[in-house]
């Protein structure tokens, strides 16, 4: 795997050894971080107070925690024959972003997939999706109002990248942000598909942050880092890593599985099948 995947942009103080690889001390930042922990208390889709309490709705920390699995699962089939060896049969052929004309093994790697699961809603907003919308129609402007097939949204990847960029303050006075490695705040900031338009966009509004967040502290950024993200980032639609591509597969399963499943509890059904009929006697009518 390219190496420049596994740097980070802000050079750190070195306070002594650590044995965990890259990506493990980037799960372990988003775990034990604030925006992590405030997952607990934002809907995934149908709200825990939506009908009466329940403990068994999931919230945006469950599901991250289910897509976590679903990845690992994926990642684990790929990478482990029945005897428990690599197999070469079971390594998927990937064309990454420095093989454009030659095809490598690649061997999912599990501590990557699990900090981009975990770290991909640590920005979503409260009430779901339907938080989101209201939000964005809230500080669109006029313009945007009137052209509506031209408003290109923020979506809650982006505020995921700026939690885990700027927004996080708990190593300050070192650094803003959580300071993690290119390959994973490219997998987070890639979960979801977003358009040229958005893109460029967030480019813009990105490098704004960086100024006002990192230049005011005089930090030791690596430019040639700092270069590389923003290209994997705002160039490439897809994530630039198959772990990357896992999580957003293992993302989508989750949510047409696990929130079917929540609808069937709230709406008091025993199985899921009557919810299917229920939506297409609601079509039909």
């Amino acid at each position: 795997m390219n190496e420049i995947l596994k740097k980070r942009v802000i050079s750190e103080k070195n306070y002594g050894t650590d044995l965990r690889d890259e990506y493990l001390r980037d799960r372990d930042r988003i775990l034990f971080s604030r925006a992590f922990r405030r997952l607990a208390f934002k809907t995934q889709v149908v709200s825990v107070y939506s009908k009466e309490v329940s403990d068994h709705i999931r919230s945006r920390l469950t599901h991250s925690l289910e897509v976590m699995q679903i990845a690992s699962s994926i990642a684990l089939n790929v990478n482990i024959d029945n005897e428990g060896n690599t197999s070469k049969e079971s390594v998927i052929p990937y064309c990454g972003i420095d093989h454009v004309t030659k095809r490598q093994e690649h061997v999912l790697n599990l501590h990557l997939i699990q900090a981009i699961t975990l770290g991909h809603d640590i920005g979503h907003t409260p009430y779901g999706h339907v938080g989101e919308e209201a939000m964005f129609e809230f500080i669109k402007n006029e313009e945007d109002i009137k052209n509506k097939e031209n408003i290109r949204k923020l979506r809650h990847c982006f505020q995921s990248l700026k939690v885990c960029c700027f927004l996080e303050k708990q190593y300050l006075p070192d650094f803003y942000g959580l300071n993690l490695t290119v390959g994973t705040l490219d997998g987070i900031f890639k979960h979801s598909n977003m358009n040229n338009g958005e893109r460029t966009l967030y480019k813009q509004l990105f490098e704004l942050y960086c100024d006002e967040f990192w230049d005011q502290l005089e930090l030791e950024i690596d430019k040639n880092v700092l270069d590389k993200l923003k290209l994997y980032l705002f160039t490439y639609a897809s994530p630039v890593t198959l772990e990357g591509v896992t999580v957003a597969i293992a993302d989508e399963i989750a949510q047409l599985c696990h929130d079917v499943e929540d609808l069937r509890r709230i709406g008091g059904f025993d199985f899921v099948e009557p919810i299917y009929d229920k939506v297409v006697e609601e079509v039909e009518n």
